[in-house]
């Protein structure tokens, strides 16, 4: 090849690895503009990316704060000036203004290309630009990746490694959870176990209770906000076979240990759970009850009561029928089948 033919192949390659450059240097910054509240050793910062590749002018916001000690070339003395911080994830650019007290600017994030391709190397690739900024901004490194992903857990992924890190799940608390007795969690019950509150004390005292309690009955527990002296209670009343689903259907109707004794209180058979349930359902108090024995249906049953109520059967009802046939004449049953009939 001669030297001309070689300069002008070196050119061409030269002008396209540099066009082929530009895009790619557009997508390794993300811009925005900061807020900042000054406090203690550190920096609170609400920070907004600006998108103006979209239509409408598009913005993604996100809250951090940094520790003044970890942003080199901070100032407060209210200059313009730049400081910067890096992560595993990449690296932020500040520039702006701060005061003793507060400050604002603008930034820029560039991507950590190295963490990316880690990320990809342990199992979790397409780590986007934003998704790195996520990551950056939850301080979630190389060493938290591992951790995780030491565990074992096989439904993981960059969107739950980022709740993870957001709601603190790390080795020790997995570690729990297996050991209070659920060895095959998947990761997105550890989230919202761990986002509805559920430590190892209350798995322990739910599990001493139901051995077999699954982790979506755990949660629905923890969401109801059900104790372990709630379901004691419930226990306790006799009322047949009290399984977790009960226990919740129990505490979303708000049924409580008061009123099922009362309403026990009005009836010589023992109330069952289901019925317990309908009762709450129905909005069936004991007034009502007493109501409709005071009318002289002294032995209605639970389920008549039920019937009642269901077709809106009141006071007012009951001695319009008495009016119309005597007091004698009606029972339960009867004044069901004449309610039902449109009488």
């Amino acid at each position: 090849m001669n030297n001309t033919r070689m300069a002008w192949t070196i050119g061409t390659m030269a002008a396209l690895l540099l066009a082929a450059a530009g895009p790619l240097a557009a997508q390794d910054r993300i811009e925005g503009v900061w807020a900042g509240l000054v406090k203690d050793d550190a920096v609170r910062m609400k920070m907004t990316v600006l998108d103006d590749d979209k239509e409408p002018f598009g913005e993604w916001n996100a809250s951090a704060s940094f520790k003044k000690k970890d942003l080199s070339g901070l100032r407060l003395d209210d200059q313009e000036h730049d400081f910067r911080t890096s992560r595993d994830a990449g690296t932020i650019e500040f520039h702006g203004r701060l005061t003793e007290r507060r400050g604002n600017g603008d930034f820029e994030f560039i991507p950590n290309r190295d963490f990316a391709a880690f990320l990809d190397a342990e199992g979790f690739p397409g780590a986007t630009d934003r998704r790195l900024l996520s990551f950056f901004l939850h301080d979630i490194g190389r060493a938290y990746v591992r951790e995780v992903r030491a565990t074992g857990l096989g439904d993981l992924s960059l969107s739950r490694l980022v709740s993870f890190a957001v709601h603190g799940i790390d080795r020790t608390y997995i570690d729990q959870v297996r050991g209070g007795g659920y060895p095959d969690i998947s990761s997105s019950h550890l989230i919202s176990f761990r986002v509805h509150g559920i430590e190892e004390s209350y798995i322990k005292d739910m599990k001493k209770i139901f051995p077999d309690l699954s982790s979506s009955h755990l949660i629905s527990f923890a969401v109801h906000g059900i104790t372990r002296d709630y379901v004691k209670d419930i226990q306790a009343l006799g009322i047949g076979d009290v399984t977790p689903s009960r226990i919740i259907s129990f505490k979303v109707h708000d049924i409580d240990r008061d009123y099922v004794e009362t309403l026990g209180r009005l009836f010589d058979e023992k109330l069952s759970g289901s019925q317990v349930i309908s009762f709450a359902v129905h909005n069936i108090s004991p007034q009502y009850v007493k109501d409709m024995q005071e009318l002289g249906f002294k032995d209605i049953s639970p389920s008549q009561v039920i019937s009642f109520k269901v077709h809106d059967i009141d006071k007012a009802y009951v001695r319009r029928l008495q009016d119309l046939v005597g007091r004698d004449a009606l029972s339960p049953g009867k004044v069901i089948r004449m309610k039902i009939s449109g009488i």
